[in-house]
C-alpha cells in the first residue's frame, strides 16, 4: 500500500489555483451529522429522527359508479380493490364509494353520469360508447385488433393513452386510467 499523499492542487482553465478544499453539501451534512452525533454523546443525550406527520390534509370523497353489477366480481372487483388500495396508501383521507351498475345510472351510463360531474369516476370500458364516437372503440380491445398485452404495450408505451385523451376523453370531461383488460369479447 502507499502512503496517503495529498491530492494535487486543482487549477481553472486560467491556471489560477482553485481553492479545493470548499465544502460541498455531502460534506457540511456529514460534518453537521458529526458533530450533532458527538453533541449527543458528550450531554449523554440521543439523536433521533422525528416522523415526517401530514396535518391538515383534507378528506376526499368521491363517487364511482360502474358499468357492471356486483355478481359479476371478476371485472367488478377491480373498481373495489382499486379504491381499498387508494384509501390504504392515503390513510383514509381518500375514500372512493363504489357504486354497480343501477345503483347511480345504468351501466351504459357511467361515461354520462361522470362526465356532467353527477359522479367523480366511473368504471366502464370504452367501447361501450361507440354510438357517441366511433372512436372509443380503439383504446378498448377490438375483435382482430390487438391481444391484451400489445393492447396494454401502446397504450401505456406507445402513446396510446396520451394520443386518446388528448384526441377523445377531453372532449368528454374524462380522464381515462387503465384498470384491467378483459381482451377482445
Amino acid at each position: 500500500m502507499q502512503p496517503f499523499q495529498k491530492r494535487p492542487s486543482v487549477k481553472n482553465q486560467s491556471g489560477e489555483k482553485v481553492n479545493d478544499s470548499v465544502d460541498t453539501p455531502k460534506r457540511g451534512f456529514l460534518k453537521n451529522a458529526l458533530a450533532g452525533a458527538g453533541a449527543a454523546a458528550l450531554t449523554g443525550g440521543s439523536v433521533q429522527a422525528a416522523p415526517a406527520v401530514i396535518t391538515g390534509q383534507p378528506r376526499i370523497e368521491w363517487r364511482l359508479t360502474s358499468s357492471f353489477p356486483k355478481n359479476l366480481d371478476t371485472i367488478y372487483a377491480g373498481a373495489t380493490d382499486m379504491a381499498d388500495e387508494v384509501f390504504k396508501m392515503t390513510d383514509g383521507r381518500f375514500r372512493i364509494q363504489v357504486f354497480a351498475a343501477g345503483e347511480l345510472a345504468p351501466g351504459l351510463g357511467a361515461l354520462d353520469v361522470t362526465a356532467s360531474g353527477v359522479t367523480e369516476a366511473c368504471h366502464t370500458t370504452s367501447y361501450y360508447y361507440v354510438g357517441k364516437n366511433e372512436a372509443f372503440a380503439i383504446p378498448s380491445n377490438i375483435p382482430f385488433g390487438m391481444n391484451m398485452r400489445q393492447q396494454i404495450g401502446w397504450m401505456t408505451y406507445g402513446g396510446g393513452a396520451e394520443a386518446a385523451q388528448k384526441d377523445l376523453y377531453n372532449a368528454y370531461n374524462i380522464h381515462a386510467t387503465i384498470l384491467g383488460n378483459t381482451g377482445a369479447q
